[in-house]
């Protein structure tokens, strides 16, 4: 997507921010048990970077109540700028946009400004919500750029929103969320620390196990239809391995290949239903699996994924829907994604480079995006629980590349 944005951004302004967090904080308390540590508040001044981890669409509404009285400029994906009535309140608000997982100088030079009139400014590195619960690599540029703006870094830990509102779920549960604030770089760390040290320092700060944490919490999240739809995220049946055979209904995943049935419970566990039945324990394991299943057929050199689809591409802005503008097939393999058919009623094959691209933003059972510098294309596959495999294969072919070519440097350097 070209990046003709100008760089300033205004202020957030005073009024719709002070009264959306005073309607904000008796809200997330009542529905979802939301409590702060964040006693260090009263030590920070501006101007601040804050960094958080992200598990839900709520993980905003935390932010910005959790720091409180400070107005914080917020980086948002440029999706949610596509809808032109979103898009002013958004200006309003003070967010600054921000295209995934690509470069953008653009918003560089707008963060660098609000810091550098003594604003403060609100990123998640992860860059979007990947509606697992466990945390997802973010693009390792976040310590160049904290080490740049030169301002003190801290950290939001939120835990218990995804567990509150998955991104896959068809409704939100009740539980117990919490928010931790802490300081992660002063301006002499930046000058002193090196980025290999900064981005684990960064990672251990966000880092997080929501299933892990609920399990030592003792928690329950209690809520109907709790499997609703986890077929958008799981997708690999742990007894006959079968892909794409799970349904998600009500409290229960079942394999339409071999009859496998997990029932999930308010402490986020799976259990075999029947005698002879299987079930990883939590979603995160399970995710581990499909990862490790998926990093297994790379290595080996069996990774082949092709699903016929729709392509589309957001034209109407007054929506953030997109609309179909071809037809054809989607292509993954170790060098990137393929797509062959129509679009705008001529033929077309499209070739995205694994070396250019670094996650697939998605909506969980309906499309996955492919980021790239003219225009961001929607890919739906015609069988939608294969967007699961696209997505979190993605990072896996990336890091694979990314191994092979660090490889072949040491070998040419000997």
């Amino acid at each position: 997507m070209k990046q003709t944005r100008k760089a300033a951004v205004k202020r957030p302004n005073a009024f719709l921010y002070h009264i959306a967090v005073a309607l904000l904080k008796p809200y997330l308390r009542l529905r979802y048990g939301m409590s702060y540590d964040c006693s260090i508040k009263k030590e920070i001044s501006e101007p601040f970077v804050l960094l958080a981890n992200h598990s839900s669409a709520i993980d905003f509404m935390v932010a910005f109540c959790a720091m409180t009285p400070f107005r914080m400029n917020a980086v948002v994906t440029t999706y949610y700028f596509g809808n032109l009535v979103l898009a002013k309140l958004l200006k309003l608000m003070g967010c600054i946009p921000k295209t995934q997982f690509l470069p953008d100088m653009a918003c560089v030079r707008a963060i660098s400004g609000v810091i550098a009139r003594g604003g403060s400014v609100l990123i998640f590195p992860e860059g979007e919500v990947n509606g697992y619960g466990i945390n997802d690599i973010y693009p390792e540029g976040i310590a160049k750029l904290c080490r740049m703006l030169g301002a003190p870094v801290y950290v939001l830990k939120i835990r218990g929103s995804y567990l509150s509102s998955p991104k896959w779920a068809v409704s939100n549960r009740r539980g117990r969320m919490e928010a931790s604030l802490e300081r992660l770089f002063s301006p002499e760390d930046l000058k002193n620390i090196c980025d290999f040290e900064m981005n684990e320092r960064i990672a251990s700060a966000i880092g997080h196990d929501e299933y892990a944490w609920q399990q030592a919490a003792g928690l329950s999240f209690k809520g109907k239809n709790l499997a609703e739809n986890i077929h958008g995220i799981l997708y690999l049946c742990p007894k006959c391995r079968s892909e794409f055979a799970l349904t998600g209904k009500e409290n229960e995943v079942v394999c339409s290949s071999c009859g496998n049935t997990a029932v999930i419970d308010e402490s986020g566990k799976f259990c075999p239903k029947n005698p002879g039945d299987k079930a990883y324990e939590t979603v995160s394991e399970w995710i581990m699996a499909q990862r490790k299943a998926i990093a297994d057929e790379l290595a080996e050199g069996k990774f082949h994924l092709e699903a016929p689809c729709f392509l589309l591409l957001h034209k109407d802005k007054k929506t953030l829907r997109h609309t179909i503008t071809g037809e054809g097939k989607i292509l993954m393999t170790a060098l990137g994604l393929t797509y062959e058919g129509t679009l705008n009623e001529g033929i077309v094959k499209l070739f995205f480079s694994a070396d250019d691209l670094f996650k697939l933003p998605y909506g969980a059972l309906n499309h996955f995006e492919i980021p790239n510098t003219k225009e961001t294309i929607a890919i739906a596959p015609k069988e939608k629980r294969m967007i699961a495999k696209f997505v979190q294969a993605m990072p896996i072919v990336r890091a694979a590349r990314d191994s092979k070519a660090d490889a072949v440097e040491r070998e040419q350097s000997l």
